[in-house]
């Protein structure tokens, strides 16, 4: 390989990998950003219990 081969295969790998990092925190906002609101549901909801008890 030369060595502008080997960079452009090193580029595409770089790139590769930071896409599936990008993927990977992406979900992993969405789960933080669905376990906040969940939290927020259950105060309410607990709000709500002793309102009515």
């Amino acid at each position: 390989m030369r060595s502008t081969e080997i960079i452009y295969q090193v580029n595409e790998n770089l790139t590769n990998i930071l896409n599936q990092i990008n993927r990977k925190l992406t979900v992993n906002t969405d789960i933080m950003e669905m376990s906040k609101q969940i939290d927020s549901q259950l105060e309410e909801l607990m709000t709500q219990i002793e309102i009515k008890k």
